[in-house]
């Protein structure tokens, strides 16, 4: 997903330098009592509420304080998070023992015994069954119980438990593929929260054979992990091939952030985060210039010149072909081209699966159409997706990245032709944004002209005001 090339868009209307007001829009927790699937929600009364009117299925859980053991259950508490992230209403709540006594006494916690106690709350029954009154076997784990109790069906789990006996014949077995391995130790919390998102890149690399993913217990194995050279646990180890060119540089993430980001940079894949592939399978950047320059450029001649040109690229790019068929289709019919041509492949996508063989071909046609969908800058603020990001953010200019706030949408219509403000919904595209260490709201951030777009520089604001002074600062000017 670095995305950087020289095409100066829509040079012909525009200053040579322009400033760019990005506003990245992160669509997070908006209301305290919405809950979040990825990990674990702080409980209240008034979530639990929230859940149950809902008709939600939640796991509560309580830890018992100072307790121990509670440390090493909270692996399996992520690997619940995980198996069920499918599940649309499936939700885990944690407590500890003694912060809410009148919720403690309802669902009969007791606060001398401890460990770790579960209630499970099924379609938002107000009668939660108990983990350990339940007939199920002693030996049914806690993803084991929740699946019988509740019908739900597992997500599978796509990374392979090793050990230091198993290591060698594991990697022998994948010689033919990269392997991505996770050292951890199961009580630890750093462990914990970044699990379900290496479980999740797992799955998402099911449809590329150029990888395999493993994890590791260093509990009980100290030794063999720091001949590992493991300093810090968790650490996550990529091992390439041995005809994969790679620089030696390994994954650095805090929760788990990125993970995809970093294989496909490393793989030349393009595996979507959340299954399939992403936006910009298919593409080609030489391409995709052509596709903007000709749905910028009103005049017809000059329209048939890129049409030409783009067919001379043929033997240079397979994707050639589905470029050029979008140009003719527009110049004998026009703008509704786009839209017909992105009606049909989203039809044609319902109910295609990953793995069926038509879908490579649908998404790569889907992400093509999309370079032809004209942005316009002057005035406006710009909603940016994946598909329009290199477009506007392309190293050329100068940018400012900003998280948006209500005031964008009015403020874009108050800046000079030079000055553009647009927004990027960060949450729906996690994995994309993650590249740009996005950490705190707001933040805002600035893309100097001719630097790398992948390393941005921290802008402190938090309103129109401070970015308004920021930029004059910059750029010496008087008056925005």
């Amino acid at each position: 997903m670095r995305i950087s090339h020289s095409f100066h868009f829509l040079s012909s209307h525009l200053p040579m330098v322009l400033l760019y007001l990005l506003c990245m829009l992160v669509l997070g927790v908006s209301q305290s009592l919405e809950l979040t699937k990825d990990g674990l929600n702080v409980m209240t009364r008034e979530k639990l509420e929230y859940g149950l009117n809902h008709n939600c299925t939640v796991l509560a859980l309580w830890n018992s304080e100072n307790c121990i053991s509670c440390a090493s259950h909270m692996w399996d508490v992520y690997r619940a998070i995980y198996s069920f992230m499918d599940e649309n209403e499936f939700y885990v709540l944690a407590t500890t023992v003694g912060v809410d006594e009148t919720l403690d006494t309802e669902y009969e916690i007791d606060s001398i015994e401890g460990g770790t106690y579960y209630r499970l709350f099924v379609e938002g029954s107000r009668m939660p069954l108990k983990r350990r009154e339940t007939e199920e076997p002693e030996e049914d784990d806690l993803v084991t119980w929740i699946a019988k109790s509740t019908h739900f069906a597992p997500q599978h789990d796509y990374v392979t438990e090793i050990t230091p006996e198993t290591y060698d014949s594991y990697f022998r077995k994948n010689a033919h593929r990269s392997i991505m391995v996770m050292y951890y130790l199961p009580n630890f919390q750093q462990s914990q929260i970044t699990l379900v998102q290496y479980l999740r890149a797992a799955l998402a690399f099911r449809i590329e054979a150029k990888v395999a993913f493993a994890r590791l217990n260093c509990n009980g194995h100290s030794d063999f992990c720091t001949e590992k050279k493991v300093k810090t646990i968790p650490t996550f180890t990529f091992y390439p091939h041995k005809d994969l060119a790679f620089d030696g540089k390994q994954l650095e993430t805090k929760r788990g952030e990125g993970i995809v980001l970093y294989l496909n940079e490393k793989l030349g894949t393009q595996v979507d985060p959340k299954g399939g592939f992403n936006e910009q399978y298919g593409r080609e950047k030489e391409l995709d210039r052509l596709a903007r320059l000709f749905i910028a450029n009103k005049n017809e001649n000059q329209q048939k010149r890129i049409v030409k040109e783009t067919a001379r690229l043929r033997k240079r790019f397979h994707a050639t072909a589905k470029y050029y068929k979008i140009m003719k289709a527009y110049v004998k019919e026009g703008p509704q081209v786009i839209m017909r041509e992105l009606r049909a492949v989203r039809d044609g996508m319902k109910g295609v699966a990953f793995d069926d063989p038509r879908y490579a071909t649908l998404r790569a046609r889907e992400n093509i159409i999309h370079q032809f969908e004209a942005i316009n800058t002057i005035n406006q603020l710009v909603h940016l997706n994946p598909w329009s990001f290199d477009s506007v953010v392309n190293g050329v200019d100068n940018v400012v990245v900003l998280f948006y706030t209500s005031w964008c949408e009015e403020q874009a219509k108050t800046l000079k032709e030079d000055v553009v403000l647009a927004t990027m919904d960060a949450q729906t595209y996690v994995d994309f944004c993650a590249a740009f260490h996005i950490n705190h709201f707001p933040t805002v951030k600035y893309f100097a002209s001719g630097k790398d777009v992948m390393d941005p520089v921290d802008v402190p604001a938090s309103g129109w005001n401070d970015i308004k002074s920021f930029l004059q600062e910059t750029f010496h000017e008087t008056e925005l």
